[in-house]
């Protein structure tokens, strides 16, 4: 085997959402915007604390990931 294709990684497995999927996230999506739309000034501050607590998980997420991927990269197999 050439050195490019021990190096290669796997193709990354593309993933679709189903109807079903797709109708919870829409449905959950129309509910959660009702109920703020209800608390009024309340929810302009719960908004706000909802977004920045999903741009901190991106965050971490993102930080995470690059973490691991750093220790797998020291790890030595034996032949």
């Amino acid at each position: 085997m050439s050195e490019a294709a021990e190096g290669a990684s796997p193709p990354a497995e593309v993933r679709h959402l189903n109807v079903r999927q797709a109708a919870f996230i829409g449905v959950g999506s129309m509910v959660g915007a009702g109920i703020f739309a209800l608390l009024g000034a309340a929810g302009a501050v719960a908004g706000i604390t909802l977004v920045g607590i999903v741009v901190l998980s991106i965050a971490l997420d993102y930080w995470w990931k690059r973490s691991r991927t750093s220790r797998a990269g020291r790890v030595q197999v034996a032949h």
